[in-house]
């Protein structure tokens, strides 16, 4: 083997490494050992330098293939659950969950100290956030006592889930 070959077979050995890391990532961790979940992010990419070096030594000496071919083989669990395979058919059994997240920022656009603007500004954000009353579940930020209450005049249908730093959870659905 030459030493240019000696190298990229080098090359190739750190990336199977780097590919096996990156399967450990979800079991392991990432309070303990942080490293971990920077081979994850890298996934894609150590997939398809794999599948490079599969190539590469399909036309120099096709037995150092197998190193990389294995290792994506030993990793196509991960790789399965990162790509999804399905016919794309939905089924009438199949069931359909819309989400939507919105930062409405306390409903800045609806508060005016003016009382006959803030009305009109108040009808404004009520219209706005009226689009929203088919989705299933409704996440909102930075939502303060004025944005509050004009949420649960106009989602009362809606179970409210309300957290700290001001954010709410209206879901159709109980949880």
């Amino acid at each position: 083997m030459k030493w240019s070959s000696k190298i990229v077979f080098f090359l190739n050995i750190v990336a199977v490494l780097c590919l096996f890391c990156s399967y450990l990532a979800p079991g392991i961790d990432p309070q303990h050992y942080w490293i971990f979940s920077f081979f994850a992010l890298m996934y894609p990419i150590l997939v398809i330098a794999n599948v490079v070096f599969i190539l590469f030594w399909s036309f120099v000496e096709i037995k150092y293939a197998l190193l990389s071919l294995l290792a994506l083989l030993f990793g196509y669990k991960n790789f399965s659950s990162y790509v999804g395979f399905n016919s794309g058919k939905v089924t009438s059994s199949s069931h359909n969950i819309s989400v939507v997240s919105y930062n409405i920022s306390n409903a800045i656009e609806a508060y005016d100290k003016r009382k006959d603007v803030k009305e009109n500004k108040k009808e404004k954000m009520e219209g706005f956030l009226s689009r929203f009353k088919d989705e299933d579940i409704l996440c909102l930020q930075e939502v303060g006592e004025y944005a509050t209450d004009i949420i649960k005049k106009n989602f009362k249908d809606y179970h409210i889930h309300k957290f700290d730093k001001g954010t709410i959870i209206l879901s159709k659905h109980k949880m």
